[in-house]
């Protein structure tokens, strides 16, 4: 199974990945780090903006679905059998995702201000450190990821994560046990 996760910034994409690693035995594979492996070869400079541009320009030269090949491409050589994806922002990568009949896509959503203040709690390098930061970040994000703003249209399930992390872990048990 390939469990697929989109929402925007500070929705809650790893949270649920994580817990799918530890209590499902999945394997997460974030689509940034395979993006990261491609800008080590080139040496350059890892950040939100710098693998955002060299995304971008990949795309422009190889296709918009060219990280959904190469992910598809690892969790096949290495023999993976249950597989989370986070953060897939390109209707492309969906669609060649969705040439699996193993593939879901997961929708999770939380309001703007919650989502903000999570990105501004976790101290992550590669996060905003003021609510400024964090509206920028996503209007650039908006402009980038043709997924990114209507990602509900295109998942099988919507998962709310406005509550408690509790309340999140819960829903997401009972979907998989829908699932399976």
């Amino acid at each position: 199974m390939i469990i697929g996760i989109c929402g925007k910034i500070g929705s809650g994409k790893d949270t649920i990945a994580d817990y799918l690693v530890s209590k499902y035995n999945f394997k997460k594979i974030v689509m940034s780090d395979i993006i990261k492996e491609e800008m080590k070869k080139e040496n350059l400079e890892i950040d939100r903006e710098t693998m955002q541009n060299f995304s971008k320009r990949m795309k422009e030269t190889y296709g918009n679905s060219i990280w959904a090949i190469k992910t598809l491409e690892y969790i096949k050589n290495n023999k993976i059998k249950n597989v989370v994806i986070s953060g897939l922002r390109d209707k492309k990568e969906l669609e060649e995702f969705r040439k699996n009949p193993e593939f879901l896509l997961l929708f999770v959503w939380a309001p703007s201000r919650l989502r903000f203040e999570r990105l501004i709690k976790r101290r992550s390098y590669k996060d905003p450190k003021t609510l400024e930061e964090a509206i920028e970040q996503e209007k650039r994000e908006e402009k980038l990821f043709d997924l990114y703003n209507n990602c509900r249209e295109y998942a099988d399930y919507l998962i709310a994560n406005d509550s408690t992390i509790d309340n999140l872990y819960l829903t997401i048990d009972v979907l998989l046990k829908r699932i399976l």
